[in-house]
């Protein structure tokens, strides 16, 4: 390295040091202590500026306090200014020591510091010479295995771009089902961001009131054509052959013999990042998906035909059914008991989709909190009692009840009007804000099959349904907008 550099002025050149290595030392200790004075010139303002800074310089595996390291291969010598103790030609001990000096202040030789002495010793005794040459072996294993998978994400991305690239298309798909088409539309309008769509694990709100429904709404909409899956998505969001740690065991820790990232056909729909693919850009694909689904969702043309009116029937009582058993839930960890059994939550749901033909969501949820305090009573008197079996008590309360209020119409039930603590999911928002405008609390089915057929004339015969020319964007004006299994076979991912 060089001695010179540029100081600004003439006397500044007085705290330019000389360098020297000191005889029988390691070659490394010398390198650390090279670039730890290596010095880029000495601003009078800012002080001395550095070639490396100190994380910058790789100390070998010689320890961590940079400036004892450097001390053990080299003298830096401010030939002068005389150290104030021995007054001979000033030794720095560390860079801070050279900047006080430029600024006015004092400072003493590193031979002068009998703990700076006691430092270097213990970095050069030849005792630790093993036990230092194993850590610095351990440590650059890590690293080499660090930059491996960096490498091995690297290369995941490479091959899901080339996998998934873009693809945008002018025509719009074949029909789909109905939830299907609904659950595009909710995710368009309730991503928290849209360029691209942002994956349902870091949503706040649920797409769908049953979790376990969401990725198989996703698959589906991308097996329909309706979203297609974006290359920014992250290698976690699918199925390789194999992992990062299993291809590295199955190298027996070789990073040479490291095989390649291969992508299967599977992948997590929750993590995936999508987009929409009908239009000229992935903007104007948004908008006319949205607008697409918004107008033909409930359109007359599609109401007419008497299975699709059937499907929305059956789409809504779903999502109120759900909605309930999600807010009976949440009721129930209030009370500090645990959800609906999983083996229970079936014949609940039914029982409740029943009931949501003649009552309202507001009703179901007033049934849910009655169910769930009388769970909670249950538990009070019979503490001793398993919890679980508090739940399946409010569970029962709970499906009798749905099944009298679809049996007896006139059983009176105040409805909650309004919610707190809960917010609906986007596809239940969707159903009843925009497609239907409807109140999502103070409507039954009832309400929704006479609007629907009102709004629509005589059943056509399906060989003549209109979903063969579905309406383009544009064709059809829209509503009044609102106020406000894993796709391919692949492992479900789960989203709490």
């Amino acid at each position: 390295m060089s001695d010179v550099v540029e100081s600004g002025t003439d006397e500044l050149d007085m705290f330019v040091p000389l360098v020297t290595s000191i005889p029988g030392v390691a070659p490394e200790l010398v390198r650390i202590a090279e670039q730890y004075w290596d010095l880029v010139d000495i601003d009078a303002d800012i002080g001395p500026r550095w070639q490396y800074g100190v994380r910058e310089i790789d100390t070998a595996g010689w320890g961590r306090r940079l400036h004892v390291i450097a001390a053990a291969g080299a003298r830096a010598t401010l030939t002068d200014i005389a150290c104030p103790e021995c007054d001979q030609p000033l030794r720095l001990r560390t860079r801070t020591d050279l900047a006080t000096l430029v600024t006015g202040g004092r400072a003493s030789c590193v031979d002068c510091d009998p703990r700076m002495g006691e430092a270097i010793d213990l970095i050069l005794d030849p005792a630790r010479a093993v036990k230092r040459a194993r850590a610095y072996e351990r440590e650059s294993l890590q690293r080499a295995q660090s930059e491996a998978r960096c490498q091995w994400i690297d290369r995941c991305d490479e091959i899901i771009a080339t996998c998934h690239p873009v693809t945008l298309v002018e025509d719009f798909p074949g029909p789909a089902a109905l939830r299907t088409e609904l659950a595009v539309l909710a995710f368009l309008r309730y991503a928290p961001s849209q360029g691209p769509l942002t994956p349902l694990v870091h949503w706040q709100q649920h797409l769908h009131p049953d979790i376990a429904q969401e990725t198989v709404l996703l698959g589906d909409a991308v097996a329909t054509g309706l979203l297609g899956i974006h290359p920014d998505s992250p290698p976690d969001a699918f199925v390789w052959k194999q992992s990062y740690d299993e291809a590295l065991r199955a190298a027996n820790g070789d990073l040479v013999a490291l095989a390649h990232p291969a992508l299967t056909s599977h992948y997590y729909p929750a993590r995936a990042v999508f987009y929409a693919r009908h239009g000229t850009s992935t903007a104007t694909a948004l908008a006319n998906t949205d607008e697409w689904l918004a107008c033909w969702l409930a359109h007359p043309d599609r109401m007419k035909i008497e299975q699709e009116r059937a499907e929305l029937l059956d789409v809504a009582g779903e999502l109120m059914a759900d909605e309930a058993v999600r807010f009976f839930n949440m009721q129930l960890e209030r009370h500090h008991l645990p959800p609906t059994p999983a083996n229970h939550r079936r014949r609940l749901h039914d029982a409740l989709q029943k009931a949501a033909l003649h009552r309202t969501l507001g009703q179901l949820f007033s049934l849910g909190y009655r169910a769930a305090r009388n769970a909670a009573a249950s538990a009070q008197e019979h503490q001793r009692a398993p919890l679980a079996n508090m739940s399946t008590h409010g569970v029962n309360r709970f499906e009798g009840d749905a099944h009298r209020a679809a049996a007896e119409p006139d059983w009176r039930i105040n409805g909650f009007p309004t919610l707190y603590g809960m917010e609906l999911a986007a596809m239940t928002r969707t159903l009843f804000l925009t497609v239907l405008d409807l109140n999502p609390l103070s409507t039954s089915g009832t309400e929704i099959a006479r609007i629907v057929t009102a709004d629509s004339a005589p059943p056509v015969d399906q060989d003549h349904a209109p979903s063969q020319q579905q309406p383009r964007p544009g064709d059809i004006p829209a509503p009044r907008a609102p106020d406000d299994q894993p796709a391919n076979a692949s492992t479900t991912a789960n989203r709490s």
